[in-house]
């Protein structure tokens, strides 16, 4: 559940990250900072592979949901399937005293 206030170019709000900040090592669920229209974009650090058809609405609680089985990563927004992309995550997680 996400309640953004605003939208603002250059804001890439991210109610969700997991992995290692490294080039392809990392899956982001942000705001869309390039269109600052509400949309959502869904990447790996620094390479976005996704970005939601629908718009989050300022000022209300949105409910976003990712599912991923591998082959398709599929993006929700607010209980409805929003937009999917076929493609190989290959996300590296990172772990507490790691070297990345």
């Amino acid at each position: 559940m996400v309640k953004p206030t605003t939208f603002r170019r250059d804001d890439w709000g991210t109610p969700f990250s997991c992995g290692s900040a490294q080039d392809g090592a990392a899956f982001l669920l942000s705001l869309d900072g390039q269109g600052a229209d509400g949309h959502l974009t869904i990447g790996r650090w620094m390479n976005n592979i996704l970005t939601s058809s629908s718009r989050l609405v300022a000022g209300q609680w949105n409910h976003i949901g990712v599912t991923y089985d591998g082959a398709t990563l599929r993006l929700f927004l607010d209980g409805k399937t929003d937009s999917a992309v076929d493609v190989r995550m290959g996300v590296t997680p990172s772990m507490p005293g790691s070297a990345t």
